[in-house]
């Protein structure tokens, strides 16, 4: 069954009255009431701000899309070229660093190497060690536990004697 008891929805709002300087008559305006006519003289401004506006928009776009392809080109152009480094301004020990040093392949591999070898470690030993250690935190907890205890039965044996 639909229920029909809807509430409806009004305009609540209070009215504004604003007094017009050319005529001087009172007219009330509503959130629900308003007529193109009334902001007709105001928006002409607006539009011509908005089309300036949208102009100006316009060629900034242009403008970052050029800069845009022109760093392509660019980049594109320096890839092609193969870059020369000048070596005559590094020092001999420089230069003997450079030439002994690993490819950048060799040094990836290596890394990817260690990085694997880091997992296993921290999967595997890292867990045997923590076990050992808890294990070893387990016994310290057993030995003090014990040591009180006999210190307590030492005391108690004591002040059993000194009653005496």
């Amino acid at each position: 069954m639909i229920d029909m008891d809807v509430p409806i929805l009004m305009d609540t709002e209070l009215e504004m009255s604003a007094e017009q300087p050319d005529n001087k008559t009172l007219k009330t305006y509503s959130f629900f009431q308003i007529e193109a006519k009334d902001y007709s003289k105001d928006n002409m401004d607006g539009d011509s701000k908005y089309e300036d506006y949208e102009v100006r928009l316009h060629a900034m776009i242009r403008q970052w899309k050029a800069l845009y392809f022109e760093a392509y080109e660019h980049m594109k152009r320096s890839q092609e070229n193969n870059l020369i480094i000048d070596k005559n301004i590094l020092s001999a020990d420089q230069l003997a660093y450079l030439q002994n040093a690993q490819s950048p392949q060799v040094f990836l591999r290596d890394a990817l190497d260690f990085r694997s070898k880091f997992y296993l470690f921290k999967e595997m030993k890292y867990a045997e060690i923590k076990d050992m250690l808890d294990n070893l935190g387990d016994l310290c907890e057993q030995r003090l536990c014990l040591i009180v205890a006999n210190e307590i039965s030492d005391n108690l044996a004591n002040a059993k004697k000194n009653a005496k």
